[in-house]
């Protein structure tokens, strides 16, 4: 009985370390997609800032030949726009991708945590096993 218990615990313990390994692989994408997210988020952020500004005209383009065109300004403000516009929108679905990237890391590491208490649990009773066994052993 108590090899057998030995083997079952070593068995736990093989269990136990691959899900402990799972679940620090899942914590370093967790991180890693919370990272997209962020980048993504302030992108956005960037890039709204800059629509705002071509809006308002506060800040019009400036170099040799600008200076004095208000038509030129106007026309280059204009042509930013579109450009603008589709990254907003590419930074928009690359944080959509990445929240949900987050999510789904997130319940796979909830899972992971479960089943990971689990196999802890079984571990501990196969050891309580053992020591029962172990006090119930003739003393020489």
């Amino acid at each position: 009985r108590m090899q057998l218990l030995m083997a079952r615990v070593q068995l736990q313990e093989q269990r136990i370390l691959y899900f402990d390994r799972q679940l620090a692989e899942l914590h370093s994408q967790v991180t890693a997609a919370t990272e997209r997210a962020a980048s993504a988020a302030t992108e956005i952020e960037r890039i709204q800032e800059q629509l705002k500004s071509l809006a308002s005209g506060s800040s019009p383009p400036t170099g040799p030949g600008l200076v004095g065109q208000p038509d030129v300004a106007q026309a280059i403000r204009q042509a930013m726009r579109p450009a603008l516009e589709l990254a907003l929108e590419g930074s928009r679905k690359d944080a959509d991708a990445a929240s949900k990237a987050e999510q789904q890391l997130r319940a796979q590491e909830a899972e992971v945590i479960a089943n990971l208490a689990g196999e802890q649990s079984r571990w501990n009773g196969f050891n309580a096993r053992l020591d029962e066994l172990e006090r119930s052993l003739p003393t020489r």
